[in-house]
């Protein structure tokens, strides 16, 4: 507990699972569409995902339609996790977006970036994407527009975490890690 007037005391985040925060939107749902032909269910495609369960790694999962709804609870979201005043990294999958975000959703996702808490404590991204060609395309948009914490674009939800992992290990053992 930390007392009045004093500043709170900043530590290294650990990757231990964590209970989620309170301020955090409750979007951790998951549905199962009914069984189809083959005999299979798969998550509902109009469910927007977000899990800090895994702390500092968090994970966002992006449904077919990305309506502005569902936009600006993965926005809420994000400012939940700052909100937390801690480094983290995120998965961000968006391998069943139908489409690229619209114009006002990449304006947001502009200012979001430059917000200085953002630029704070996000310290790593990593975009699932599994078509090659969308990888290339995310990877071209960040050369022309840099995102300012490290970004990559993989082929899988294991593929983000391996990648952020190894970020998180990196910092932590570099000399300037404070947490902060």
């Amino acid at each position: 507990m930390i007392a009045r007037g004093k500043p709170p005391e900043r530590r290294a985040p650990d990757c231990a699972p964590r209970a989620p925060s309170d301020n955090l939107p409750a979007l951790r749902t998951v549905q199962t569409r009914p069984e189809s032909e083959f005999g299979d269910t798969e998550p509902a495609t109009k469910v927007f995902v977000s899990d800090d369960s895994q702390w500092p790694l968090v994970m966002m999962v992006f449904p077919p339609d990305v309506t502005q709804p569902v936009w600006d609870a993965s926005l809420a979201a994000l400012r939940g996790w700052l909100a937390r005043a801690e480094p983290f990294y995120v998965v961000c999958d968006s391998s069943k977006m139908a489409k690229l975000p619209n114009a006002k959703q990449r304006q947001s996702a502009a200012e979001f970036n430059k917000e200085e808490s953002s630029r704070r404590y996000i310290r790593g991204w990593a975009n699932v994407a599994p078509s090659a060609m969308t990888r290339g395309l995310i990877t071209a948009i960040n050369w022309l527009a840099p995102d300012p914490w490290p970004i990559k674009a993989v082929a899988t939800q294991a593929e983000a975490k391996t990648w952020l992992r190894m970020l998180i290990d990196k910092h932590r053992t570099s000399p300037t890690w404070s947490g902060i």
